[in-house]
């Protein structure tokens, strides 16, 4: 079999030329997107060749969400995200950084623009719940990476443990090890067995490839501190037992199995949240088919509905959302293109529907 994403690499590393796209002659409909990340940005370029006046509204200081922030460079260079990034942004996108969003500047986008996509990324990690979490050498996968990509080098000491069984997981475990080098440790601590991580296969060999050693059938109950920073994990060894609503066997604590995890740093790894407070309604809800929220012209997609999930399907929400628009102003503004006066495909489409 063929490694089409590692041929799809190499064609996007060595094409340096122009895209050859076009934005579309203005039609005088105004979008507002609200995150800059993968899904934002694909809606946005889908939007822009057909005319659309696209204003992307981003919280951080710069564009690509996960993929700029918090995926290792060892696997997406930092050329390779401007590169498509300046590609979007030639299409005429405006993109406004440190663009916090509450609630009244939502409303102000619903009466600014004809229509708003919620494209928000899952960019808080999630807490383990457990006493000692709050020590010095404990954190999230999400601010570890995040520091990484930045060129920081956090203090990890020499024996790493990754509490999750997740990509970021994975993600957090190997830049672990590229820090602690050949003569430091780093282990990945699962509740459950190998068969029922949620990685890629592939990612979970390339992790073992490296060295990483995962144990499996433990989690954490406590972080056992001392002067103030973590010095090992009190774990418990579990069982499977029957299928929960995940579709996997619940994991269950064997009394009597404690032991402790000598460790120098922990990277909690077990989730990530979206954060939606300037959302009027108490949970954003979409219809599958146009992936318009229960607000008229607003569109949902990506991590805001789906939870923290892959690029691919935060970038095919995006395309589906610009498409969805499309519809909508064919019907509310009979939107054409500069073709002499000529409807664009997309009404002729429409029309023979």
């Amino acid at each position: 079999p063929l490694l089409i994403r590692e041929i799809k690499r190499f064609i996007a590393q060595k094409h340096d030329g122009p895209t050859g796209l076009q934005p579309g002659p203005a039609n005088g409909v105004r979008v507002a997107i609200i995150g800059a990340g993968p899904s934002g940005l694909a809606c946005s370029h889908f939007l822009a060749l057909d005319g659309f006046e696209v204003h992307i509204f981003e919280s951080k200081t710069f564009a690509g969400g996960w993929a700029s922030d918090a995926i290792p460079a060892f696997r997406l260079d930092e050329a390779s995200i401007k590169k498509d990034i300046d590609a979007i942004l030639a299409l005429g996108v405006n993109i406004h950084y440190q663009a916090k969003i509450d609630r009244q500047k939502f409303e102000q986008f619903r009466r600014d623009f004809n229509y708003v996509y919620i494209a928000v990324g899952a960019q808080e990690g999630t807490e383990l719940g457990v006493p000692g979490e709050d020590a010095e050498g404990v954190m999230d996968q999400l601010r570890f990476l995040s520091a990484v990509r930045r060129g920081e080098r956090p203090d990890l000491g020499k024996k790493v443990a990754v509490i999750g069984g997740g990509n970021s997981a994975m993600d957090a475990a190997r830049t672990a090890k590229r820090l602690v080098g050949t003569d430091g440790e780093v282990s990945v601590v699962y509740r459950r067995t190998r068969k029922e991580m949620p990685a890629a296969s592939e990612e979970v060999q390339a992790m073992l490839d490296e060295g990483i050693r995962l144990i499996e059938l433990t989690a954490p109950e406590c972080m056992l501190v001392e002067d103030g920073r973590v010095r090992s994990n009190l774990c418990f060894r579990m069982e499977l037992g029957e299928t929960d609503a995940s579709g996997r066997p619940r994991p269950i604590k064997i009394d009597g199995s404690e032991f402790e995890l000598n460790v120098d740093s922990v990277i909690s790894a077990i989730g990530q949240r979206v954060n939606l407070d300037f959302f009027p309604e108490e949970k954003l809800e979409i219809n599958p088919a146009t992936h318009e929220t229960q607000l008229e012209n607003v569109f949902g997609g990506g991590d805001a509905v789906r939870g923290a999930s892959t690029l691919i399907k935060a970038i095919a929400d995006g395309k589906k959302v610009a498409e969805s628009i499309k519809r909508r102003a064919l019907k509310d503004f009979r939107i054409q293109t500069g073709d002499g006066g000529k409807a664009s495909d997309l009404v002729k489409l429409q029309q023979r529907r």
